[in-house]
């Protein structure tokens, strides 16, 4: 069975035995597209398709094209080998990559059926030994642990998924976290053999235009070779015309399950919030927040279990969730200015929680407060919703995730304007321009307004309808010339200039330049001060972070200015979650005590700064006590001390298993000789087992290295048990770090900060470090296709950590 010769028409089957259904018309009509040897343009240019209509099976028809294809001889063939689909979400990527993980397991675990000779089809193609997998899926996004072993497999079939940031600056020579040596291989592979799949195109047209450009040199290069660089872009917003757009047809909205979806009932109400003239930025925030906390409670006292309340400014997303919790309600917050760890284990909160195929008509109610993180792609299902007004495409975003299934016949939604901004008159909004005002006069002339697929489709349809003023303002990219790809191109040596490619993937005018705060509790906040003109103190201080170094998975980007503003003690001005917001607050605002400090990271060349000192990019280490986190979300106003994740990030960025043993220092014997204020040689960390090392020892080799046979049992069962009752929270990285340090366990003294703050012990796994497969095997998560379990990192020294700075999305 499987050397019989796939032909098109198997699509159906094969779509059948992957999710037990039959596919949508218009899938069947894609793929019988697409596979037609005799079609000049197999992929249409725009998928447009409404949210809930399953784009993401877009993947499947790459998949099976694939295998189709490759019987042809190599010259003849056309499907590209690698599918890359890129979205500016973190939550659409990830599922995304599932969706390709879940195919690639099943085309292994197939024997003799439809999926068993896609399988085979793929393994010949990729020349994949017996055993390993025929389709490899990999993620491609920031704050994870990155693997890169399908950069060692050019020629095995690839379906990865990944982030406008991460994808974009492999494609252009400037890899985030690539080392310098392996760049020119990543944009090989992402410029060469390769099909886009570009989701929720709205939210990253510059990179469209990027990738368009790209294609436009490269067909005029090779002509006279197969079109393997193929760009495919989707969108479910209004307002583009396309010569060679997919859509839905008669057949498809006859189809019962799309027409349940598409004829889905969405009412919803239009409420103004009365502003004052001269009510500042918070009352604003809050007259807000109560107003629509309030509507969310009358959802839920309406017997509606799913609600959704998603809004414009991060502050008021706050103010809302603070209102509902204290209401005694289960109270989700969701925001895009979160550190990575604290994002990606809420978004699994929810959306277990809120995936459509879990309702159950006994659940307890749940409230999701959310930013723009939320309104796209996500695959969550609530019965009741409350949005703060926005452009039109921004809002049939968000109410793609209102009664998604068509499941919920008593849905309703609030849309809530402040009285402020519903006049063309008043200062644009610094988010959706004049598109929110022009928006909210549309929806204001609609009786009964509806926003369902349907009703949606009969007002977009009246004639004279200017769409152009409801949507969104949108960024271009930069013409893209051959003399930036020839610049970009040099990665042997740094060269000048050397373009920085955010505005190819972002646009010129993306955002205001972000800092990223990482938080310490190892860094009492009494330190900074009184190191600021101690240098020899400094170095110990580095020396101290070198042990444990800051990732990326727990540093929180925000604005340039307004890191600014949090260390000098000045209130609050809203912030945004959207790209493409400018300008810093002109109002400087009364100052608050003195200015605190933040430690400048960049390794050995480290140093303290004041707010007046930040530069774009910094990465700014702060003790835990200074707070500036609520439920996890960024919150200038709070004062509770921040949780530490700099052991965890050891492990799911490094695979090097570690704990620091703060406050529960045992009493074992140690060389205290060792003098904080002196060389930086000799301030580095103490090995407890003198025999293999000395003071000079660097903490990379001390790290590294196999413990001695000598050291003392008792020592190691002290660290062990100490390690033990900091790691009890029972969360899968912590079950991990504890299994390791069973044997054997290697002990650090970090010296103290002189007066300023005590020493500690590292309780650490020697030896090599756990591969991404051998981590995403141990921490649960979705995993890796089988049959690369080495080693494969084609990173910088520091690439695993903090890096180029990375969009909230990515």
């Amino acid at each position: 069975m499987p050397d019989v010769p796939l032909r098109p028409g198997d699509f159906a089957a094969f779509f059948h035995e992957l999710w037990g259904r039959e596919p949508f018309p218009w899938q069947a009509r894609l793929a019988a597209r697409v596979c037609d040897p005799s079609s000049e343009s197999p992929w249409p240019t725009l998928l447009d398709l409404p949210t809930g209509s399953g784009k993401t099976s877009a993947i499947d028809v790459a998949v099976f094209w694939m295998a189709v294809d490759a019987v042809r001889p190599p010259a003849q063939r056309r499907a590209p080998r690698r599918v890359v689909m890129v979205v500016d979400r973190r939550v659409v990527v990830d599922q995304a990559f599932e969706r390709a993980q879940e195919i690639s397991e099943k085309l292994e675990r197939a024997e003799s059926s439809i999926c068993a000779r896609v399988g085979a089809a793929l393994r010949r193609l990729g020349g994949t030994p017996s055993g390993e997998a025929a389709l490899q899926a990999t993620v491609l996004r920031g704050g994870m642990i990155r693997d890169d072993a399908w950069v060692h497999y050019p020629d095995r079939p690839l379906v990865a998924a990944g982030t406008v940031d991460q994808v974009g600056s492999r494609l252009l020579f400037r890899g985030y976290g690539v080392s310098r040596g392996m760049a020119s291989v990543h944009a090989g592979l992402l410029g060469n053999d390769v099909l886009y799949l570009l989701d929720e195109v709205h939210l990253s047209r510059p990179f469209a235009e990027t990738l368009g450009a790209i294609r436009g040199h490269f067909r005029r290069s090779t002509e006279d070779l197969a079109d393997r660089f193929q760009v495919v872009t989707m969108s479910a917003t209004p307002g583009e015309v396309h010569d060679d757009a997919h859509q839905l047809e008669p057949a498809d909205r006859a189809h019962p399950v799309l027409r349940k979806r598409w004829t889905a009932a969405k009412p919803a109400q239009l409420d103004i919030v009365k502003i004052g003239a001269r009510d500042d930025p918070a009352t604003v925030s809050h007259k807000v927040a109560e107003a629509m906390a309030a509507y969310a409670l009358e959802l839920v006292g309406g017997g509606l279990r799913r609600v959704g309340v998603i809004v414009n400014r991060v502050a008021t997303a706050r103010g809302i969730h603070r209102i509902l919790a204290a209401q005694d309600l289960d109270a989700r917050l969701l925001v895009g200015r979160m550190r990575p760890l604290d994002k990606d284990t809420r978004v699994q909160e929810i959306t277990t929680r809120l995936a459509p195929e879990q309702r159950s008509p006994d659940e307890a109610p749940v409230i999701v407060v959310s930013t723009q993180c939320l309104e796209a792609g996500a695959d969550l299902d609530f019965d009741g919703l409350v949005s703060e007004c926005a452009s039109l495409d921004a809002l049939r975003q968000r109410f793609g995730r209102l009664n998604r299934r068509g499941n919920f016949p008593d849905a309703r939604a609030w849309i809530v304007v402040r009285s402020d901004q519903r006049s063309p008159d008043r200062d644009p909004d610094p988010v959706y321009g004049a598109a929110l005002a022009a928006t909210y006069r549309w929806l204001s002339s609609i009786e009964a307004l509806d926003l369902g697929l349907s009703a949606m489709a009969e007002h977009l349809g009246a004639p004279g309808l200017d769409l152009a003023p409801l949507l969104a303002p949108s960024l271009s990219a930069p013409v893209l010339l051959p003399a930036h790809l020839d610049l970009w191109a040099q990665t042997s040596e740094p060269v000048f200039p050397d373009p920085e490619i955010a505005a190819w993937l972002h646009g010129p005018e993306r955002s205001q330049p972000e800092v990223q705060i990482v938080w310490r509790a190892d860094l009492p906040p009494r330190v900074l001060s009184d190191l600021a003109l101690d240098t020899p103190l400094q170095r110990a201080l580095i020396e101290r972070l070198m042990a444990t170094p800051p990732g990326s998975l727990e540093a929180l980007p925000i604005p340039l200015w307004a890191a600014q503003r949090w260390l000098s003690g000045r209130p609050e001005v809203p912030v945004s979650d959207a790209l493409g917001v400018r300008g810093a607050p002109r109002d400087r605002g009364p100052q608050r005590g003195q200015p605190r400090l933040a430690l400048r990271w960049a390794g050995e060349r480290s140093e303290v700064v004041g707010p007046d000192a930040l530069r774009p990019g910094d990465t700014l280490v702060v003790p835990s006590g200074y707070g500036g986190l609520t439920h996890g979300c960024w919150d200038p106003g709070a004062d509770t001390p921040v949780t530490d994740l700099g052991d965890r990030v050891q492990l799911e960025l490094r695979g090097r298993a570690s704990v620091r043993l703060l406050h529960q220092l045992p009493p074992l014997p140690l060389r205290d000789d060792v003098d904080p204020t002196a060389r930086p040689a000799e301030t580095r960390c103490v090995p407890i087992w003198m025999t293999h090392g000395d003071a000079s020892c660097s903490v990379a080799a001390l790290l590294e290295t196999e413990p001695p046979d000598e050291a003392p049992e008792e020592h190691r069962s002290q660290a062990r048990d100490a390690a033990v009752r900091l790691l009890s929270a029972g969360e899968p990285w912590a079950s991990v770090v504890r299994a390791r340090l069973e044997d054997p366990v290697a002990l650090l003294k970090v010296p103290p900060l002189g007066d300023h703050a005590p020493g500690y012990w590292l309780a650490y796994r020697r030896g090599r470090s756990l591969s991404a497969l051998e981590l995403r095997d141990q921490l649960g998560s979705s995993g890796l296709a089988r049959g690369q379990a080495e080693e494969a990192s084609t990173e910088g020294d520091d690439g695993s950590f903090l890096e180029a700075p990375l969009s909230l999305q990515a």
